[in-house]
């Protein structure tokens, strides 16, 4: 692997930080009471919801596309765009 840059460290500690929040707040609170139950609850999720995703993006070579979805008001009303980025 590379060494990330300051910049790429901070930004992967980020999303981490953001997917860690949303899996959290989807986890019983009975299963957070011990730490082999955290133990076990954090490689389920990162298995089952995590690792493949990552997997397909990395077999796919990196050229997975992202989809930016944003509004955009018009006289017809409320309009959604996509704009495709490639990672």
């Amino acid at each position: 692997m590379i060494e990330l840059s300051p910049e790429k460290q901070q930004e992967l500690d980020e999303h981490i930080l953001a997917v860690s929040w949303i899996l959290y707040e989807q986890t019983e609170a009975e299963k957070l009471k011990t730490f082999e139950g955290r133990e076990w609850e954090v490689r389920e999720q990162i298995l089952k919801k995590v690792t493949p995703q990552i997997g397909e993006f990395f077999s796919e070579g990196g050229e997975k596309i992202f989809r930016k979805q944003r509004s955009v008001k018009t006289c017809l009303g409320l309009v959604k765009i996509s704009q495709r980025q490639k990672s």
